[in-house]
């Protein structure tokens, strides 16, 4: 039996669902470790409860602590009242941590930093820039996904070279993904998608943001031949963030299939559970993502595991690392995105190209067998 540990995160999004399957994940390795969570945003405490796979909220972690002259010290009074981790590991953190680094710090003998996506290229203004290097500089390790990130950001904070490592997140939905049995899979799930037989299902992004460019790609598509286009079912999905903006951009989409007069689409606006997500993975052939910045997009990775064919644009950290990877995929840039995506079409017919290497390596990357005991030692060693 393992030694019993506890470790602290901190975060201002307790409920985020990486936070929940890196939990999970770290507990199943590693028996008698005892994860707990504070969020510095609302002052509330979680514990880890393995039985449910999620964070708890503990009320008398809070209510113990009595109301007291402000916010900040509310926080910081809940923090320095906290028991002895043996690390505190605080995700995603904004300049706000600058207020409570030295606290949480002292309440573990290590504290890391996970920098999570492109957050960090965000931050533009010189002041909050100052706060971010405060934050980083305290830090005892840092955690980032891909290569390249960790080059950009040591050119903004050169101090922090030699703490930085790079693991990436854990994808809970390749598991959801049977290689073995994918094309069989498939074949069910075009008849749930409407798809006709002989079309080829196009999968445009995975989000309704303006980020995704989806009708300037839309305009570069429908300039292929007729005979290319006639080949394509086209599934947009729209479940995420919902709201003003993602409405209108149904609205705008729905008008230029009009305009074309084009039928065969499908446009998804409804929650996806991750079963949901990784039939869409299935059913796809070919994936595009042509998001103005991702620095590790999970989208892609499922796709390129559930073996499609899929376009990344060149300027595009993702790019970047899937050549490092020696993953097989098309790059693009608005130039040539006409030429790359009427190579992609005629290369998504199954039966003339395998990509069932890039199965393997899409596994080898994000699997949590391979990255959960690289977490265990940031953590715990």
């Amino acid at each position: 039996m393992s030694e019993t540990k506890k470790i602290l995160f901190a975060s201002t999004n307790p409920h985020s669902i990486y936070l929940k399957n890196l939990a999970r994940e770290s507990v199943n390795r590693y028996e008698g470790l005892s994860i707990d969570m504070i969020d510095i945003a609302r002052n509330d405490f979680y514990h880890f409860k393995s039985e449910e796979s999620s964070f708890a909220l503990v009320p008398d972690e809070i209510t113990k602590r009595g109301k007291t002259i402000s916010e900040l010290w509310k926080t910081r009074s809940l923090i320095k009242g906290l028991a002895s981790y043996e690390s505190v590991t605080m995700h995603a953190p904004s300049v706000r941590y600058a207020l409570y680094m030295g606290d949480l710090a002292g309440r573990a003998k290590r504290a890391n930093v996970v920098i999570w996506g492109s957050d960090f290229y965000a931050i533009t203004s010189s002041w909050k820039q100052k706060l971010q290097r405060y934050i980083y500089n305290r830090a005892d390790r840092m955690v980032i996904s891909t290569v390249q990130g960790k080059l950009d950001l040591v050119k903004r904070v050169p101090s922090v070279e030699n703490k930085i490592t790079n693991i990436k997140f854990g994808n809970n939905n390749i598991e959801l993904i049977n290689v073995e049995t994918i094309n069989e899979i498939k074949k069910s799930l075009r008849k749930e998608y409407g798809v006709k037989d002989g079309k080829m299902v196009f999968c445009l992004g995975h989000k309704a943001e303006a980020e995704q460019q989806h009708l300037r790609v839309l305009e570069n598509l429908f300039q292929l031949d007729t005979l290319l286009l006639d080949k394509l079912h086209i599934v947009i999905p729209l479940t995420y963030p919902r709201g003003a903006y993602a409405e209108k951009l149904e609205k705008d989409i729905l008008e230029f299939f009009d305009q074309k007069d084009f039928q065969d689409y499908t446009l998804l606006t409804d929650f996806l559970s991750d079963e949901e997500i990784s039939n869409l993975r299935i059913v796809s052939d070919i994936y595009i993502n042509a998001r103005t910045h991702d620095l590790f997009a999970a989208a892609v990775m499922e796709h390129l595991y559930a073996q499609n064919v899929v376009c990344v644009p060149e300027w595009q950290v993702t790019c970047d690392e899937l050549k490092e990877m020696k993953a097989d995929f098309f790059d693009f840039n608005w130039e040539n995105l006409q030429d790359v995506l009427t190579k992609a079409i005629n290369r998504a017919d199954r039966n003339a190209s395998s990509l069932t290497h890039n199965s393997e390596i899409i596994h080898n990357h994000i699997s949590w067998d391979s990255v959960a005991p690289k977490w265990l030692d940031i953590f715990l060693n």
